[in-house]
């Protein structure tokens, strides 16, 4: 019968642990003529499928094909390939001036034209040049060698071999180490920031409310314009450790100026903020501190850790004691005449 379809194989059908069976839509004169491919979806290994074993076929010569019906469905982590395979075999043996049999010859060109779909089928899945490629660009591939890859030459017109991914993971590994330390280097470098300047997650709220655990707000979205800050009584610290009681004592200075607060955003340190500092309220969960701005660069976006350091000025001195009084100076002129 005429082939009149270029189409050689169906799926992939995603299994669902219920489902056996799977359409194929092409002819095949024979059920070994189908090849049934299980693949594991996350590693992508494939299992070709024994006939009887794992599935039996219906629609043997039918031009619009037939079924696949699997003994065990295959699960949600599984897909399903059919596909046409012909031995590329012709076993046919006519002889000199022997009898024409039309159907037989016609049965040999079906399946020579099948078998050249069968290898178009595969050529389709090959990495192929563009048909506009330059006649003088080769493809050979370059003979094997260990621990070598390929890529294109520096004129790019031909393969040529490199060094492998082997020197690279090696690399990849001394630099993991490197980044391994680097990160621990950090982390001790933060455990001493956390002991002088305390991170805090920054939150673009301008109200003067609990701004949540382990952060903190400006009244104003522009830090030259803010005049109050709140915080979260603790720190956003591994454990959100309270620090509420030392805050407090920001305003406690018995001198004209209480201190500072400084606020730099974690790994942009270009991004700060200093003000005085005000009276501090405290609100059980948050506390609000009265500021007044000094210097700034930069903003703050949502969601940044910024570290918040605490500098009070210490208490104004106590009066000392009165001095010894001088000696007495000398009587004017005047004084004596009038005296006389």
């Amino acid at each position: 019968m005429p082939i009149s379809s270029e189409t050689t194989r169906t799926g992939p059908y995603t299994g669902n642990g219920g489902t056996t069976v799977f359409a194929y839509t092409f002819l095949v004169f024979d059920d070994d003529d189908l090849e049934v491919v299980l693949t594991t979806t996350a590693t992508g290994a494939e299992v070709i499928q024994t006939k009887t074993t794992h599935y039996t076929v219906s629609g043997v010569g039918s031009a619009s094909g037939g079924n696949v019906t699997m003994v065990t469905p295959p699960t949600s982590g599984q897909t399903l390939t059919i596909r046409r395979k012909l031995d590329l075999l012709q076993d046919d043996d006519f002889t000199n001036q022997d009898q024409y049999r039309g159907g037989t010859h016609e049965r040999i060109y079906d399946e020579l034209t099948q078998m050249m779909q069968q290898l178009q089928e595969q050529i389709d899945r090959c990495i192929k040049l563009p048909v506009s490629t330059a006649t003088s660009v080769s493809a050979e591939c370059p003979a094997p060698a260990a621990d070598k890859s390929w890529e294109w030459n520096a004129t790019a017109d031909a393969l040529e071999e490199v060094d492998g991914p082997s020197g690279s993971v090696a690399a990849a590994a001394a630099s993991a180490t490197a980044a391994a330390s680097s990160a621990t280097a950090a982390a001790a470098s933060a455990s001493i920031l956390d002991t002088v300047a305390f991170p805090y997650g920054f939150d673009t709220g301008t109200s003067m409310a609990d701004p949540g655990t382990g952060e903190m707000r400006f009244n104003h979205a522009t830090p030259s314009s803010v005049t109050a800050v709140a915080f979260s009584n603790v720190t956003n610290s591994t454990g959100n450790p309270d620090i509420s009681d030392y805050i407090m004592t920001m305003d406690d200075s018995s001198s004209t100026l209480n201190g500072h607060m400084i606020f730099v955003k974690q790994g942009a340190p270009a991004n700060f903020a200093i003000y005085t500092v005000g009276a501090c309220t405290d609100n059980n969960a948050w506390l609000q501190v009265n500021l007044t701005h000094v210097d700034s660069s930069g903003t703050f976006d949502g969601g940044d850790t910024i570290r918040v350091q605490f500098v009070r000025t210490g208490d104004k001195g106590e009066t000392g004691a009165q001095g010894i009084q001088g000696p007495q100076g000398p009587v004017s002129v005047g004084l004596l005449m009038a005296l006389a």
